[in-house]
């Protein structure tokens, strides 16, 4: 009974040193972790906006280099930046998490990943991604190594890039894959020996090509859209993108159907006040099912083309 009484007695002073130490760092405080993740602080910066907050099954803590390891549902906050993980090991002293199995993460600006393993420097909002894929605004990259800077720009390196939403274990309707992607500006990124796919299938290749990289909205042209059905054959749509101001854009757009025409696009969007918003929409369709059904109203006849003044006569068709 005297040795239990002993060992409680050092237990206590040995909580109650490495409590005091850590305080008297300036930098660092830790408390008892509790199971409620949004008010359990383990680290915290003398900064209120810096805060971690953890949740796991098991945790260890190595008070001298000042690393906590961490498995088993592992789940972290930073700054609004939620962290799911098997396991977790982070280095207080280099700002470092190095994650593992089943990594998901999701940023404040809406940037996900998902991962088999990621190195992160949560400070600088950096990140190295290993198998894994990544979505910020409509981009969407899945590589062996993608890397997120600090300005939210992103490299990869065996890879693709898609607009086109997609589980993770499938393949999208169409990608642009590549040996590696080198961020120029924020804005651009130079992709080295893309190779475009529709699905599984290579429709071309370019030694080079130039990928635009920012979130804000910019006038371009789209990428095109290929469609068959047995209705309109081979279709493809074409469309240019004008940002026209903050608060309004327009899409112009120009559609070829192999077995019915052609057709021309406009919509335009406008949002003057918080609350009050508009969406015109304009079409042009040269139609030849609408000429096949005028032929089979005057019975065999072109006489509507006749009538609008395209021919000089009508005849049988």
């Amino acid at each position: 009974m005297k040795v239990l009484k002993v060992a409680l007695v050092c237990l206590f002073f040995l909580k109650l040193h490495f409590v005091l130490a850590l305080e008297d760092s300036g930098e660092l405080f830790f408390q008892k972790p509790k199971t409620s993740v949004s008010n359990v602080p383990l680290i915290k910066s003398v900064s209120p906006k810096n805060k971690l907050f953890y949740n796991a099954k098991k945790h260890n803590f190595d008070v001298e280099k000042k690393k906590i390891f961490m498995s088993g549902d592992v789940l972290l906050q930073y700054e609004g930046n939620q962290v799911k993980a098997q396991k977790a090991d982070i280095d207080l002293n280099q700002k470092i998490m190095e994650l593992s199995g089943n990594v998901d993460m999701n940023f404040e600006d809406g940037t996900s990943i998902q991962a088999q393993r990621v190195l992160y420097y949560y400070e600088k909002g950096e990140a190295k991604i290993f198998n894994g894929r990544v979505k910020s605004g409509a981009d969407i990259f899945k590589a062996q190594v993608i890397q997120r800077n600090a300005d939210s720009s992103f490299g990869v390196k065996k890879g693709y890039w898609t607009y086109c939403d997609h589980d993770f274990q499938k393949n999208p309707d169409w990608k642009v894959w590549c040996s590696s992607v080198i961020p120029v500006t924020s804005k651009y990124g130079l992709v080295y020996n893309p190779i475009f796919y529709v699905k599984k299938l290579p429709v071309f290749w370019l030694p080079v090509m130039l990928l635009p990289l920012n979130k804000q909205r910019q006038s371009g042209v789209l990428f095109p859209k290929f469609s068959f059905n047995e209705l309109n054959g081979f279709t493809m749509l074409n469309q240019l993108y004008l940002a026209l101001s903050p608060h309004q854009d327009a899409t112009l757009g120009y559609t070829y159907f192999g077995n019915r025409g052609h057709k021309a696009s406009l919509e335009y969007r406008f949002l003057p006040l918080e609350g009050l918003s508009g969406l015109l929409h304009g079409y042009y369709i040269d139609d030849e099912i609408f000429k096949i059904a005028e032929i089979i109203r005057e019975k065999g006849t072109d006489r509507s083309s006749f009538m609008r003044g395209e021919k000089k006569k009508y005849s049988w068709v």
